[in-house]
């Protein structure tokens, strides 16, 4: 890290049961990096994503990397200019997701009635005609068009359009950058949204570990904003619950075809050489006969993601408590009222102070707000837990998190 937090905040943390890994502050020089372990051995490395950037700053590391089987891909990553690390960058675009996806429903027509037809997935347009004349078909059964970057996440790169007409705009402008950049824009009619869902991996080459879907919340511009913690998928609706455990045809039940997708997504991994960590989003929508629909693979990170985050807090939750995680920006602060990220908290000890229980013998939060970085040392965000009994009202509506009437935090 580039400063060490508080050590105030880091007691919090363990006093709470979160564990608190090793921090080693980051030298002014990268370079030097491999003098913090010239004499120490590495299992491995994981950055938050492979990237030319983590790529560039763990080189120096190469050399102290074991030779295990993963040790090994990992330092041909990181000391040649190899295919290898280009395909790994391709598995962040949106198009090898989606034709990966298409593919895998031409496989199984029986999930049709469920995951949708490979023909309802978004189009990839190479070129403006072929852009302009998929835009114009999906506008004849949607109510407006989702424009989309191969690259680019949080609700980057993404947009919204509901005239062909906009086109002849700025809107245009976006998409013929897009197209000459990137090489492609992803077509994609407007999905009446019932929740967001995600479900995270670890690829291993003998073993593919697939978690328990959560639900998790964004903002209209689609940037997440936090995830519920604790009792599964119980926050969705009971149609929405009897939905994803219905069956399908006479085959199997929709979670099974979900798990199986997901693993059938982590051996190809496994075939391109990825190890390590992913993340899967998906999306519970209404299609217009009135039906609910899941598209499980909405979006592919191949790296850590929030989502992994969130499922090892959820860890520090007892068992009968449920919790949300959350994000909040400066823009939230003022909205709420509050000068600082440390006003927030101090407000929050007194109207959710923290209440620890011992169980199966370690700590356990039983109910209250944690912030999960710094609050002292945030500048633009500061993530929050919010624990409490599966009663407690503030769970499921984050609007009154931060104690302000007009304040909206969805």
């Amino acid at each position: 890290m580039k400063g060490r937090p508080g050590s105030k905040w880091l007691k919090l943390l363990q006093d709470s049961g979160i564990v608190v890994p090793e921090i080693l502050k980051m030298p002014d020089e990268p370079s030097t990096l491999s003098q913090h372990f010239e004499r120490t051995k590495l299992g491995g490395l994981e950055p938050w994503g492979w990237s030319p950037r983590s790529v560039t700053l763990l080189v120096p590391l190469a050399e102290h990397i074991v030779n295990s089987a993963d040790g090994l891909i990992q330092r041909q990553l990181l000391t040649e200019s190899s295919n290898l690390r280009q395909c790994y960058y391709e598995l962040y675009s949106k198009v090898w997701i989606t034709n990966f996806f298409r593919q895998w429903l031409h496989d199984h027509p029986e999930t049709h009635e469920v995951f949708g037809s490979p023909n309802e997935l978004p189009t990839v347009c190479s070129d403006e005609e072929t852009l302009r004349h998929s835009i114009e078909r999906k506008l004849l059964t949607a109510r407006g068009v989702v424009l989309k970057a191969p690259l680019g996440n949080s609700g980057r790169q993404v947009k919204r359009l509901f005239k062909q007409a906009e086109l002849d705009g700025p809107l245009g402008g976006w998409c013929r950058n897009i197209l000459d950049r990137q090489s492609a824009v992803l077509v994609d009619g407007m999905r009446e949204k019932v929740a967001d869902l995600s479900r995270q991996l670890f690829i291993r080459k003998n073993h593919i570990r697939v978690h328990a879907a959560r639900q998790f919340f964004t903002d209209t511009a689609w940037r997440y904003l936090g995830t519920e913690l604790g009792g599964g998928l119980r926050y969705l609706s009971h149609e929405a619950r009897r939905f994803l455990h219905s069956t399908v045809g006479t085959q199997g039940k929709l979670l099974r075809y979900w798990r199986k997708a997901l693993v059938d997504l982590g051996q190809e991994l496994v075939k391109r050489n990825y190890r390590g960590p992913a993340g899967v989003d998906a999306l519970l929508w209404r299609a217009s006969s009135g039906k609910l629909r899941l598209y499980p693979m909405l979006e592919l990170n191949p790296r850590w993601t929030m989502g992994h985050v969130a499922l090892k807090l959820e860890r520090s939750l007892c068992s009968t408590a449920r919790g949300t995680w959350l994000l909040i920006t400066k823009r939230d602060l003022t909205k709420a009222g509050y000068s600082s990220f440390t006003e927030l908290w101090q407000n929050l000890q007194t109207r959710h102070p923290l209440n620890i229980i011992e169980q199966n013998n370690s700590r356990r939060i039983q109910s209250g707000a944690i912030p999960t970085s710094d609050p002292q040392q945030c500048q633009s965000v500061m993530t929050l837990l919010i624990v409490g009994h599966p009663q407690n009202s503030i769970l499921g509506h984050p609007n009154s998190i931060l104690g302000h009437p007009n304040f909206h935090f969805r």
